[in-house]
């Protein structure tokens, strides 16, 4: 029920630091599931967990070797009705443990999945009608995918079990995920509504406006964790671990590319059947339109843009942890308490450019046909589907744009505005813990208390001179701007279950968790122009978005109910709720109209 920042995601309890450009999340499906041994979810916090979990915790358990050297080998094929797509996959594993009282263990596994998905996607914006009492799409972005995502994985253990007490281990497993793909767009737009018959059917008046576009999907993700340590039983009266773990994630885009071609031919004007508003449906009303609208020759190339980026993060974190059982009387107990270290690295690197037609005459889509089109488009909402028409080839224009730059002109503001989308940021949490359980009749009981000290500075940059916003290619007064700032935090924590009988239970908890903000979020970089900065001023109403380093995190009081029944062969039953008492809420602020330096906004809204 929270977003996904808001909960965490470990690879054999090390945390991984999020995937994405700007926050915290974790993109679960860059992991393929054959190279796992099993996925925990903790609903709840306890006091040897980071305290970064509000919404939860998942852990991705990397699998280990227990019984004699054995393997598999497994692969699958599927297809789907829409537009003949295909999907494999393939996979083994082999391992298990030799020697004498077969103290080493060993595994390795790998996948591979290739998806080819075609995906048909009519997104509509909306606006209001002429006659004020309802609204009508203006806008029908009709998007067709085709998509070739490519999942590899490989995950390890070597593991030595000194004796019965003792154990080192290493273990890991590493993701590259390709989502890439082609994307063909068809876009029918108005900025003008008149009400049809009856006042029922709105119709689009002659500001109607449509364009085609080909673009080129090029991200690779990657993600990993591996962690080595040590297990003791018998470390005097302890139970003693230590592990040392280093985790990551980076993706990249390579030559992100669209290509833009706009509609130069009649006036248009499209019908809508406003009493199907659950799947909306639009017509050409007129057949002449329609045909003006297939053909390739009334579009023009606009220009097109592309980019090439990088995030990466990288983190290395240490933890020891001892318990003591014990007992309390007659009950049993334990004390356990541990401390953990965590460096985080995390950085963006952006290159964008877009580059619009400059020649007096630009080429028309009839010299770039070719790409993937479809005649019966998403028959699922439109009776008898769309006849999406003529989509221009990617590899025809990227050959073109590439053979004659002297056409395209780089569009203003492109150097700046890649300086200000680059960040660097490095962040440490050190903490400690103490937790005691107790077990009395059907009760258990666990209370802890959670210490963490937050370090974090970040790094981004601003820019003052008009005169870069108004340029293609100047930085001069890009300056870097940094900040950061070092808090401490208290974390409780308690948790009691009542065991009905074995099968039947109920759990309540009490705990307080953590969100720290998202890393764009934190890195003083400013994006936008003022009016200052902006031929006309305050007329073109311009925004400026701002980061701030010193941004405080966001906590959250959880209270938890869960009941559990477990079915006497295989199967639960259960039901529960929570709450979360949110505070310091991370929001934006958007400034507009602004006049003065933009050096103002650095530190603004803490």
């Amino acid at each position: 029920g929270t977003k996904p920042n808001l909960s965490s995601v470990t690879i054999d309890g090390t945390p991984i630091p999020g995937t994405r450009n700007g926050d915290r999340s974790v993109k679960l499906d860059d992991v393929p599931s054959d190279v796992l041994g099993a996925i925990e979810v903790s609903k709840t916090l306890s006091a040897d967990q980071d305290a970064a979990g509000i919404g939860g915790t998942v852990n991705l358990v990397t699998k280990i070797p227990e019984s004699s050297p054995r393997g598999y080998i497994s692969a699958l094929f599927g297809a789907t009705s829409i537009d003949a797509g295909t999907a494999g996959q393939g996979s083994f594993t082999y391992g298990g443990r030799v020697g004498d009282d077969r103290k080493l263990g060993f595994l390795l596994g790998a996948s591979f999945d290739r998806n080819n998905r075609p995906l048909e996607d009519v997104e509509p914006f909306w606006g209001p009608t002429a006659s004020g009492n309802g609204f009508y799409p203006n806008d029908f972005n009709q998007r067709y995918y085709l998509y070739s995502r490519e999942r590899y994985g490989v995950d390890g253990d070597l593991d030595y079990r000194i004796d019965k007490e003792t154990q080192v281990y290493v273990r890991g497993l590493y993701s590259r995920f390709y989502d890439h793909g082609l994307r063909y767009l068809w876009d029918v737009a108005s900025n003008a509504d008149s009400t049809g018959a009856g006042g029922s059917s709105p119709s689009i008046g002659t500001q109607g406006s449509s364009g085609r576009q080909v673009e080129e999907r090029t991200p690779v993700e990657n993600t990993y964790g591996v962690n080595a340590g040590i297990t003791k039983k018998d470390f005097g009266p302890f139970q003693f671990d230590a592990s040392a773990s280093a985790s990551g994630s980076n993706a990249s885009e390579r030559n992100y590319r669209n290509t833009d071609f706009n509609y130069t031919g009649p006036d248009l004007a499209y019908g809508y059947a406003s009493s199907t508003s659950s799947t909306p449906r639009y017509s050409i009303t007129d057949p002449a339109v329609m045909a003006s609208l297939m053909n390739p020759a009334n579009y023009a190339m606009t220009g097109y843009d592309f980019g090439t980026n990088t995030t990466t993060a990288a983190q290395v974190t240490g933890r020891m942890n001892f318990r003591l059982p014990y007992q309390l009387g007659s009950m049993p107990a334990s004390l356990k308490f541990g401390s953990a270290v965590s460096d985080l690295v995390k950085q963006y690197n952006q290159q964008d450019e877009a580059f619009g037609v400059t020649a007096a005459a630009a080429p028309t889509l009839a010299s770039f046909t070719g790409g993937s089109t479809n005649q019966h488009y998403y028959t699922m909402g439109f009776p008898g589907g769309i006849n999406l028409g003529p989509m221009p080839t990617n590899s025809g224009t990227q050959a073109f744009e590439n053979a004659n730059p002297g056409m395209f002109g780089l569009q203003q503001g492109n150097a700046v505005g890649d300086a200000l989308s680059n960040y660097y940021g490095h962040e440490r949490v050190s903490a400690a813990y103490v937790m005691h359980d107790l077990d009395s009749g059907p009760w258990h009981v666990n209370v802890g208390l959670r210490l963490e000290s937050t370090y974090q500075n970040y790094r981004g940059y601003a820019d003052t001179l008009s005169a870069d916003f108004n340029s293609p290619t100047s930085v001069a007064g890009v300056q870097r701007v940094s900040g950061g700032h070092t808090y401490n935090d208290v974390f409780p924590s308690a948790q009691l279950r009542y065991a009905f009988n074995d099968a039947t239970n109920m759990r309540v908890a009490v705990t307080r968790g953590i969100a720290r903000p998202d890393y764009a979020a934190l890195a003083p970089t400013t994006l936008g122009t003022p009016n200052s900065q902006v031929p006309g001023g305050a007329a073109f109403n311009q925004s400026v978005t701002s980061g701030n380093p010193s941004l405080q995190a966001e906590y959250a009081w959880n209270y938890d109910v869960l009941f559990e029944h477990y079915l006497p062969d295989d199967g639960l039953i259960s039901f529960g709720g929570f709450y979360k008492d949110l505070h310091n809420i991370i929001y934006n602020q958007r400034f507009q109209n602004y006049s003065g330096p933009i050096v103002a906004y650095q530190g603004a809204g803490y």
